[in-house]
């Protein structure tokens, strides 16, 4: 049985703002905020390479 907590099933609202976007859930609570970025910026990434991890090999074996 899920807990009271358990946010999985809820919905959520988008606000689209010109200063950036707002997530707010059903009792208008802010879970979320971000703005947009300056103009010119195509991407933003998260700091970690593409693709899949690379598996290391331990040097014990």
């Amino acid at each position: 049985m899920p807990s009271v907590c358990d946010p999985r099933g809820q919905d959520v609202y988008l606000i689209y703002e010109a200063a950036g976007i707002k997530i707010l859930d059903d009792g208008g609570t802010l879970l979320a905020e971000h703005n947009w970025p300056p103009p010119g910026i195509r991407y933003i990434g998260n700091g970690k390479p593409h693709g899949p991890r690379r598996r290391e090999v331990s040097p014990i074996a």
